[in-house]
């Protein structure tokens, strides 16, 4: 009897030799572990034992022909969970060639049901995960890579060898120098330090591969080197460029809201700031801004204070919105809050403050404009129809003086008949005037005021008023400006008028006093004089329409103050009246470089 054979079966043992000369073909001897037909060469025998157990079968047997090594390792059947021990040991046979000699053992009987069962498990989660597994023999230049690893960047793992050469020709250069420098940390603080970095590979199709890569040394030798490491690749590209796409929309959106004029910011539900846009930050001076984000702002306030200032921030809680008009300083902001929730339920306030001082301002204008055109409308059909009802009863006495050959009076009725039209005229020429200063912009040109002022009172020369009147010019600023002449020269023309022909007669002394000089970016014309004044009651409407100061004087339409100041106002300037003691005194105030808002 042979015992050795008895003995091998009785052990379940058989025995192998594998030849690399002959292509990596097995030579079968003993048979005392069952393997059914057993297979002719080392891929085929290899393909018994779970995917994992598999590639780390080939990996044993290729490392060992390399480095001319021994191993020993278990591995399991995929379909009968069984454990054999494979043990093999390199040597040259009398020819010289490499071979390997093993020996193939079932050890299942002394390995527990528990370790079958993490086997199994840990090769269905490499079957199912979308992971790259490598292990690398750090000292022999030998790295297995699975075949998903190799995978994702576009490779079949035929065309690359293992060896960490195969990935680190496709890394990025200075992804690499980040991995190596956390190999040496982590060699270094024996595993404390992670492995573990994001890394970027070329693809086989020129693209770029995000990878998340870690592993950690598994085994060390008796002088603290490491002998094995072992690791994941984690394929994130879609992931990172979702992160990219995020992050670009996200930047656009703090540039929309970084940009925008409106004032925007968002609190909490305990009115706490936690979100301001540069336009609300300059709202505040330099020196309290790094007390706005994480604060309320109203940590100074008095609770009185603190209660009003917080009024729509707690309707917009309760409600889910308020809207209020606010006054800051000049300007006029209307501020709208809606309260909205974050993904976990809180509770915060978006504010939008927007600066409508432009609107108000158009709105007060329009509002203005609408007054006036109902006064207009109303005064004008007056003052129209008062001459033309004057004429009609002045013509129907005409007829009848004329039927009594009464031609003395006849001639005073014509007079009357010519004072009405005149009168007429002049409110359709005053009529005209304004419309055509609404609708027709400023010339802007290089202007002479001094010039200007001098023309404007040769026009009065031939007046009787005018010879009693002292008249002064004083001035003391630059003559040339940049503005529209012609309007200058009516406003001009206006006061000047006005001075002469309400002169006080009852005074030994009128004086009319012209004075110019400069204020800031601004020319100033003064017009004082010692004449009847202005009486209280109608200072208010001074600049109105139709507004005449001394109804028994003169011929006038009450509408050129008006389209003095109007005009003014065109110009980028304005017109203003300030209470004399002697008289009356009328202020011109003119922009040396003409109104920045027109275009010559």
């Amino acid at each position: 009897m042979d015992y050795q054979k008895l003995a091998q079966s009785l052990i379940g043992l058989s025995t192998w030799v594998l030849k690399e000369a002959e292509g990596n073909t097995i030579s079968w001897g003993e048979h005392g572990c069952d393997l059914g037909d057993f297979p002719p060469s080392l891929n085929e025998f290899a393909e018994r034992f779970t995917t994992t157990d598999s590639a780390r079968l080939v990996h044993c047997v290729e490392r060992a022909l390399q480095s001319h090594q021994s191993f020993e390792e278990t591995f399991m059947e995929r379909h009968t969970h069984r454990v054999l021990s494979v043990k093999a040991e390199s040597m040259r046979d009398e020819s010289g060639r490499l071979v390997l000699v093993g020996i193939v053992q079932d050890v299942s009987r002394w390995v527990s049901e528990e370790y079958g069962k993490i086997q199994s498990l840990y090769d269905n989660y490499m079957l199912s995960s979308n992971d790259g597994y490598w292990d690398w023999y750090i000292q022999e230049d030998y790295e297995y890579m699975s075949p998903r690893f190799w995978e994702i960047f576009g490779f079949d793992p035929s065309e690359k060898e293992h060896k960490p050469s195969a990935w680190q020709d496709l890394i990025f250069e200075s992804d690499l120098n980040v991995a190596l420098a956390n190999f040496e940390k982590h060699v270094a603080t024996k595993g404390q330090h992670p492995y573990e970095q994001e890394v970027r590979y070329k693809h086989k199709n020129g693209s770029t591969v995000v990878v998340f890569c870690r592993g950690r040394v598994v085994e060390w030798d008796k002088d603290g080197n490491p002998i094995r490491m072992v690791g994941v690749h984690s394929d994130i590209t879609a992931l990172k460029q979702k992160q990219l796409a995020l992050q670009e929309a996200l930047d656009f959106q703090k540039l929309l809201i970084d940009v925008n004029t409106d004032m925007i910011f968002v609190k909490d539900d305990r009115f706490v700031v936690r979100l301001a846009n540069p336009s609300f930050m300059k709202l505040y001076p330099e020196s309290q801004r790094d007390k706005i984000i994480g604060h309320t702002t109203i940590e100074s306030f008095t609770p009185e204070e603190a209660e009003r200032f917080l009024e729509a921030d707690r309707i917009a809680l309760e409600q889910g919105e308020s809207e209020i008009y606010e006054t800051l300083g000049d300007r006029i902001y209307l501020t709208k809050k809606i309260r909205f929730e974050d993904k976990s339920g809180k509770t915060f306030i978006l504010g939008i403050a927007r600066d409508v001082s432009a609107l108000r301002a158009t709105e007060a204008r329009l509002e203005k404009t609408n007054q006036e055109f109902e006064e207009f409308a109303y005064r004008t059909s007056h003052d129209l129809r008062s001459p033309l009802i004057s004429c009609k009863n002045v013509l129907k006495f005409t007829r009848e003086s004329i039927a009594k050959n009464k031609l003395d009076v006849v001639a005073r009725h014509i007079d009357a008949i010519e004072q009405s039209l005149t009168k007429m005229e002049q409110l359709v020429g005053s009529i005209l005037k304004i419309t055509q200063n609404r609708h027709q912009l400023p010339l802007i040109t290089h202007c002479n005021l001094k010039e200007i002022v001098e023309r404007c009172l040769v026009q009065f020369i031939d007046l009787e008023e005018y010879s009693e009147i002292e008249i002064t010019v004083d001035w003391c600023v630059q003559t040339v400006i940049r503005t529209d002449e012609t309007l200058v020269m009516s406003i001009l023309d206006n006061l000047i008028s006005n001075a002469v022909k309400y002169a006080d007669p009852d005074k030994d002394r009128s004086f009319i006093e012209i004075t110019g000089y400069s204020s800031q970016q601004n020319v100033v014309i003064e017009v004082n004089d010692n004449g009847l004044g202005i009486a209280s009651d109608k200072v208010e409407r001074l600049f109105s329409m139709f507004s005449r100061l001394h109804p028994g004087k003169g011929q006038g339409t009450g509408l050129g103050l008006y389209m003095a100041k109007n005009n003014a106002i065109k110009l980028g300037g304005d017109l203003y009246y300030t209470k004399s003691d002697l008289g009356t005194k009328f202020t011109l105030e003119l922009p040396i470089h003409g109104n920045p808002d027109l275009h010559s």
